[in-house]
């Protein structure tokens, strides 16, 4: 109300100013018009000189009535301006006192919710929620998916199955793992006859992972799988029929998974078949048929039999040319994983000079090697060479005690010569 006031006294200054300007510029003297004298005035000539005066008198005090209305102006106008500077502070002091009111409010309105808090007023009881979902209690500590989880569950429900196999197969361990919804993700697959996939759900129905143990169920999905491609199902799907441990023991049925799962690139299922055709177990006797999977077998680190086979065979010609270059790098790298057999059979091609250089002295290492692995073979030639003196100082002792050792496991050719030969040397050492 005040400050209205204020405002309205400073706009009446104003136009008082302006009146007062103006009421100086009506009296210029020099825009007052000059009378011209007429006749009358000229018969009262000697009344001139008092009105000469007069005229004087009025002039000096129109002067002196314009420069007092000057001055009057000057001073409203000086009062004018210091109005409106009055006016403009007191607005300032009314805008400070407004604001240091609203932090006046602001800080009463903290410290009350300070008192409703300590109080254990709820504030905030008609907030709206953020969240729609109650949140997890405070000691539980749920991790998000990781990015990758969440691509693969949106791929998979698009219907991709190598998304649904990855799915399910990163399911399977780690922080998230989650083997019901494993499972589901491996049947979406294997229903679109993903062979991995079929394969799974065998291995859980053999299992009872998740699901009852249903071997029937087991055994289907495991066809299925072999029937679709893969090696993993068919060697296994042929483990069982050769051991009948979900299914009736079928020998010809092990052999053909057995030769369907060596030509999808098994290494096992390559040694297998080799064997079936080498004994004739599911299928006829054939060599070359062994030979040939033993061959392919041999490739692999793990089936050192094969390249024993192998290396054999070609050393002595069965069911193949002889060849004793091949048969000597095939011997040599069943020896480095120590195989006595193969230890042996390279020690005669040593002692004989077949595809090598003959040594007496390595033919009598590898044979040691073997021995010490107990090989009847190996106890026997190191046995001989004691008693011959090639490549190792004549020894009958020791002779007769490698002889006995192999003719206790059997070996016809060592009992004969440690009896009718080596009758004389004392034997300290039972065999």
């Amino acid at each position: 109300m005040r400050t209205n006031l204020l405002a309205l006294a400073v706009a009446s200054a104003l136009m008082l100013t302006q009146a007062s300007v103006y009421a100086v510029e009506s009296v210029d003297p020099a825009a007052v018009p000059q009378v011209v004298p007429s006749a009358a005035a000229s018969a009262t000539e000697s009344a001139a000189p008092t009105e000469a005066t007069t005229e004087s008198a009025r002039a000096s005090d129109a002067e002196t009535g314009a420069n007092a209305a000057a001055a009057s102006t000057e001073s409203v106008a000086a009062d004018s301006t210091a109005a409106v500077a009055e006016a403009s502070t007191e607005a300032a002091s009314a805008a400070e006192a407004a604001s240091a009111a609203e932090a006046a409010t602001e800080v009463a309105n903290v410290a009350e919710a300070a008192n409703g808090a300590a109080a254990g007023t709820d504030l905030f009881a008609d907030a709206v929620p953020l969240f729609e979902e109650p949140l997890p209690p405070a000691g539980d500590k749920v991790e998000p998916l990781p990015q990758g989880l969440v691509f693969l569950m949106a791929e998979a429900q698009r219907g991709s199955v190598d998304a649904q196999v990855l799915l399910a197969r990163s399911l399977e361990v780690g922080p998230h793992k989650d083997l019901k919804t494993a499972f589901h993700w491996w049947q979406q697959a294997a229903i679109a006859h993903d062979p991995r996939a079929e394969l799974e759900l065998s291995h859980y129905f053999a299992q009872g992972r998740v699901v009852e143990q249903d071997l029937k169920q087991s055994l289907y999905w495991l066809e299925r799988s072999a029937l679709g491609g893969n090696a993993s199902a068919q060697l296994l799907l042929a483990m069982n029929y050769k051991s009948g441990q979900c299914c009736p023991q079928n020998a010809q049925l092990a052999a053909y998974w057995f030769e369907q799962a060596a030509v999808s690139g098994s290494g096992v299922a390559q040694a297998q078949i080799a064997y079936c055709y080498e004994r004739g177990i599911g299928v006829p006797v054939d060599r070359q048929k062994a030979f040939y999977w033993h061959q392919f077998a041999g490739t692999h680190d793990a089936n050192t039999a094969s390249k024993l086979y192998v290396g054999q065979a070609l050393k002595e010609a069965s069911g193949v040319s002889s060849d004793y270059y091949l048969a000597y790098s095939w011997l040599s790298e069943a020896v480095e994983e120590g195989e006595p057999l193969a230890q042996v059979l390279l020690g005669n091609m040593y002692a004989h000079g077949q595809g090598v250089a003959e040594d007496d002295s390595i033919a009598v290492s590898l044979y040691q090697q073997a021995a010490a692995k107990n090989n009847a073979i190996a106890q026997y030639q190191l046995g001989l060479a004691f008693y011959t003196g090639k490549g190792i100082e004549p020894d009958r002792y020791q002779a007769k005690i490698y002889l006995e050792r192999a003719c206790a496991q059997g070996l016809s050719d060592a009992c004969r010569f440690a009896d009718e030969e080596l009758a004389d040397a004392p034997t300290l050492i039972a065999p």
